[in-house]
C-alpha cells in the first residue's frame, strides 16, 4: 500500500548548515505483504539536492527511479540509487544526479501519513526554521553579530507564512525581511503572493539604515493585524546595538495591507501544512554570505513568538530554510551564550536543540548614578544593584539614599532599600534605575549671645540640614541695660534657604535709646512722629526735621531748638523746643515809616515781644494841590503780643487859592487874597460884590470867576471843593468923563452897595 505527501515548513530561525550526505546505492528486498510506505516524486535540478527531514519515527529511506520503484513496488527486489536509515530528529541532504525520482520512506503505520518533510532545494540557508505547530499575529527575531570579517556581505532573513481567512477563502503570504550588516546597511522587504501554485510578488522595499559598527544586535519583526476587514502586516526593525552604543528596543513599523473582507490573519507554523506551490507553513531566521571562502563571523539567533502575554521560544526547531532562498556557503550553526548562532564551518542539517526565551536580550536597563550619569545595556539574568547610603561628593555635601525608583515601560515603583533586584522580562522592555538621595548640606551658626534656630535656643549651632529645608533664626535684642542693646545686624528674624554649605556668624550692634519729645509733628530720618522712642546703631546720624505749624488764628509756631544731625553715640533725651510768630499787619495808603523803613503794605510773621515802630505823618502830599491827610491807631512804638492788623487812613484835602482885586468876603471873611487846605466835599461860601467904585472914580462891575483856568459866571453863593482850586474873581472897569455920569454912579453904587449889604448869604451855590 502506497502513501504519497511532501511536507513543507516555514519558521525563520538561526542554525548551522547542515552536512551533505551522498547516494549509497544497494538492492531492496521487496515490500512485506499489506505494508505501507510515504511517496514522494522529486524533480532533481541542476545544482540541487534532496532535503528529508525526518519529523518522528524511524524510516528506511529509498531513492527509486521510476522504473526502479515500479519493481519494487510491485513486489521485487530492485535496485536502489540512494538507501539508508533514518531516523527521528535529523534532516538528511542528498546529492543526486539531475533527474526525476521516487522517494520511499518504510514502513509507515496504514492510514498514517509518514512524518516527514521531503523537498527538492538548492544548498539551503544555515539558520533556525520553526516547524511548530504555532498559530500567533507576532514573531520577533534577536540578532546578534560580532567578528565579522571584511569579506563579502552578511544578511539576515526573517520570513513567515501569514494566513488570511475571510468568508468562504484563505489567502497565503511569504513575508520576508532581511537587513545587510555591512557598513551602508539596508533593510529590504519582500511580500509575495503564495496562494496559488505561481508566487506573486505585491511589495518589494528596500530602507536605508545607515552605517552599523561591531559588535551589532537588533530586532526583525512581523506583525499581523485586521481592522475594519482590512488585512495588514506590518514588518519592523529595531538596533538596539550598534558598536558600543545601546538603545532602548523600540520598533519602527513598516505597514502593508493584504486584503479587504479578511476575518483573521496570522502567522501559521504547521509541518503539516503547505501551500499550492510548495511553500511549508513555517517560520525561518537565517543567515547568508556570498563569498567563495569561509569568512570570520558569528551571529547570535533566536525566534519568538507572542502568545498572548509573553514572547515564547518557537519549538519543533531545524537549522536549514525550506523557503529562503539564499546561500550559507561554509557556515554551520553552533551555539553561543545559550542561543544558536552562526560560525563558519561545513554545514549539517537536523533538529536543533531548544532554546531559552530567556537567553534573548529583550530588557533595556538603565542605571543611573548618584552624579546624574547613566549606564545602558541589556540583560538576560537577574541583576542586583547596590547604591552606597551616603556620599560625601565635596566637603560640606552629604547624599543619603532614600530608596531606589524602577521605572518599568514608564510605569514607577519605589522601592525603600539600597538594593533592588532587576529581573529580565518576556518582551522588550525598558527599565530605569535611578536612585533618591536626599542631599544634605553641613550648616554653622555661631554667635556672641543667644539665638533660636528652629525652635532652640543656642549660642552656637551645627549639624546636617536637608537641602531646599529652611532655618528659621531668631534674635532679639540683647539688654545691657534700660537704654544700651545689642541687636542682631540682620534682624530678630531671619529665614535661610539652605542651598549650599553655610557657615554663617550672627553679627550683633550696639544700640542706644534716643527719647524725642515735641508739642507738634517732626520728621526722624524722613517718616513723621509727634514724640519718638527708638534704638539707633551706636554713632549713627538721625536728621531731625520740622516744619512751621500753622494754627487757624494767625498764629503759628517754628521750631528753634533740638533740630538738625544728631549723632547718636550715647542715650539721648531731646526736646524740640517752639516759639510762636503772630501774623501782623499793617496797610497805609502812603508809605509810612516802619521800622526805618518806607512801606506801604508791611505783613510779617512776628515773635511774641518783638517792637515795633510806626512813624505816620500827619500830612502826606501827593502835589498838585492835594495832601492827605493821615490817621493811624498807633504811631509809635508796640510790643507784639498777638496777631495785629493796623490800618491807616488817608483822607483827601485840597488847596483852595482864591485872588480878587477888590475884597470879597470869604467864609465870613473880607479878603483880596485867600489860601486854604479845603476837605473834599468841603464848602466855600463867598459873598462877591457885583459893583464897586474905586477912589478914582472907576467903576468896576463883576465879570464872573476865573476856576482851574474855565470862566463861569458865578457871584455870592457856596463853593463845594471836589480838586484843588484856583479861583480868579474878576470885574469889568469903567471911567466917568464927566461929573454927572459920577454922580449918576455915585448913586448906583450907593444903591447897589445897600443892596449888598443886605445879601450877606449870597445868591446860591456853585459846584465846580
Amino acid at each position: 500500500m502506497k502513501h504519497g505527501l511532501i511536507l513543507l515548513i516555514a519558521v525563520v530561525v538561526i542554525l548551522t548548515l547542515p552536512s551533505q550526505v551522498h547516494a549509497q546505492s544497494g538492492i531492496v528486498n521487496p515490500p512485506a505483504q499489506n505494508s505501507c510506505w510515504g511517496l514522494w516524486s522529486a524533480d532533481i535540478g541542476s545544482n540541487q539536492y534532496l532535503l528529508i527531514d525526518i519529523l518522528s519515527n524511524n524510516y528506511s529511506l529509498y531513492v527509486f527511479t521510476q522504473n526502479q520503484y515500479e519493481t519494487w513496488s510491485s513486489g521485487g527486489q530492485a535496485y536502489a540509487i540512494y538507501t539508508s536509515q533514518v531516523t527521528a530528529g535529523n534532516a538528511y541532504l542528498v546529492q543526486l544526479p539531475q533527474g526525476i525520482y521516487d522517494v520511499v520512506l518504510y514502513p509507515t503505520p496504514c492510514g498514517i501519513n509518514a512524518s516527514a518533510v521531503v523537498r527538492v532545494v538548492n544548498q539551503p540557508a544555515v539558520g533556525i526554521t520553526a516547524l511548530g505547530p504555532i498559530t500567533t499575529n507576532y514573531v520577533l527575531a534577536y540578532i546578534n553579530a560580532t567578528g565579522l570579517g571584511p569579506s563579502g556581505s552578511v544578511y539576515v532573513i526573517l520570513g513567515s507564512m501569514v494566513v488570511v481567512k475571510g468568508q468562504g477563502s484563505t489567502r497565503e503570504y511569504w513575508v520576508e525581511s532581511s537587513i545587510g550588516l555591512g557598513s551602508n546597511a539596508q533593510l529590504m522587504i519582500n511580500i509575495i503572493n503564495v496562494t496559488g501554485a505561481l508566487p506573486t510578488t505585491m511589495y518589494s522595499q528596500i530602507l536605508n539604515l545607515g552605517s552599523f559598527n561591531q559588535p551589532i544586535a537588533l530586532y526583525l519583526a512581523i506583525k499581523t493585524n485586521v481592522s475594519g476587514g482590512i488585512a495588514s502586516v506590518l514588518v519592523g526593525y529595531s538596533v538596539i546595538q550598534n558598536g558600543s552604543q545601546y538603545k532602548p528596543p523600540g520598533i519602527t513599523w513598516l505597514s502593508f495591507q493584504l486584503i479587504n473582507g479578511a476575518l483573521e490573519a496570522v502567522i501559521e507554523m504547521n509541518p503539516y501544512l503547505a501551500t499550492a506551490g510548495g511553500y511549508a507553513y513555517d517560520t525561518e531566521l537565517v543567515v547568508s554570505q556570498g563569498a567563495g571562502s569561509a569568512v570570520p563571523m558569528s551571529v547570535g539567533l533566536a525566534l519568538l513568538y507572542w502568545d498572548g502575554a509573553a514572547f515564547r521560544a518557537v519549538t519543533d526547531l531545524r537549522n536549514y530554510a525550506l523557503n529562503i532562498n539564499a546561500t550559507s556557503t561554509y557556515l554551520t550553526l553552533g551555539e553561543c551564550q545559550g542561543l544558536p548562532c552562526v560560525i563558519p564551518g561545513q554545514p549539517t542539517y537536523g533538529a536543533l536543540n531548544q532554546f531559552n526565551a530567556s537567553d534573548v536580550p529583550m530588557t533595556y536597563l538603565v542605571i543611573e548614578t548618584p552624579v546624574n550619569r547613566s549606564v545602558a545595556r541589556y540583560i538576560t539574568e537577574p541583576t542586583n544593584i547596590t547604591y552606597p547610603t551616603i556620599l560625601t561628593p565635596t566637603y560640606g555635601t552629604k547624599l543619603v539614599l532614600v530608596g531606589i525608583v524602577a521605572s518599568i515601560n514608564g510605569v514607577s515603583e519605589f522601592v525603600n532599600s539600597s538594593v533592588i533586584t532587576i529581573k529580565p522580562g518576556n518582551e522588550p522592555t525598558v527599565v530605569v534605575v535611578k536612585p533618591i538621595y536626599a542631599k544634605y548640606y553641613l550648616v554653622s551658626i555661631s554667635s556672641d549671645y543667644p539665638i533660636n534656630v528652629n525652635g532652640t535656643s543656642t549660642s552656637n549651632y551645627g549639624g546636617w540640614v536637608l537641602a531646599g529645608d529652611y532655618l528659621v533664626i531668631s534674635a532679639g535684642p540683647h539688654y545691657l541695660g534700660g537704654t544700651v542693646r545689642v541687636f542682631p545686624i540682620n534682624g530678630t528674624n531671619l529665614v535661610i534657604r539652605i542651598d549650599e554649605p553655610l557657615n554663617a556668624v550672627i553679627g550683633w550692634v550696639r544700640q542706644y535709646l534716643v527719647n524725642i519729645t515735641s508739642p507738634f509733628p517732626i520728621g526722624i530720618n524722613g517718616t513723621q512722629y509727634l514724640n519718638y522712642l527708638g534704638w539707633v546703631n551706636a554713632c549713627d546720624y538721625i536728621i531731625i526735621n520740622a516744619t512751621t505749624k500753622y494754627l487757624s488764628n494767625e498764629t503759628r509756631y517754628i521750631p528753634t531748638g533740638g533740630v538738625g544731625v544728631v549723632r547718636v553715640c550715647e542715650p539721648l533725651n531731646i526736646t524740640i523746643t517752639w516759639s510762636p510768630q503772630y501774623l501782623v499787619s499793617i496797610v497805609s495808603p502812603v508809605p509810612i515809616m516802619i521800622n526805618g523803613s518806607l512801606t506801604s503794605n508791611y505783613t510779617a510773621w512776628l515773635g511774641r515781644g518783638y517792637s515795633l515802630t510806626l512813624y505816620v505823618p500827619r500830612y502826606y502830599y501827593l502835589g498838585n494841590g492835594t495832601r492827605l491827610v493821615l490817621m493811624s491807631p498807633v504811631n509809635g512804638s508796640i510790643t507784639v503780643s498777638g496777631p495785629s492788623s493796623i490800618r491807616v487812613i488817608g483822607e483827601p484835602q485840597y488847596l483852595v487859592a482864591i485872588v480878587s482885586p477888590v475884597p470879597v468876603v470869604i467864609n465870613g471873611t473880607r479878603a483880596s487874597n485867600y489860601t486854604a487846605w479845603v476837605w473834599r466835599g468841603g464848602f466855600i461860601k463867598l459873598s462877591i460884590p457885583r459893583y464897586v467904585i474905586l477912589p478914582n472914580l472907576t467903576l468896576l462891575v463883576l465879570n464872573g470867576a476865573m476856576i482851574n483856568g474855565h470862566q463861569y459866571r458865578v457871584g455870592s453863593g457856596v463853593i463845594v471843593v471836589g480838586s484843588p482850586m484856583n479861583i480868579v474873581i474878576t470885574y469889568n472897569r469903567y471911567y466917568t468923563v464927566y461929573l454927572a455920569i459920577a454922580f449918576t454912579a455915585l448913586v448906583i453904587i450907593v444903591i447897589f452897595a445897600i443892596r449888598f449889604r443886605g445879601a450877606g448869604s449870597g445868591d446860591g451855590v456853585t459846584t465846580v
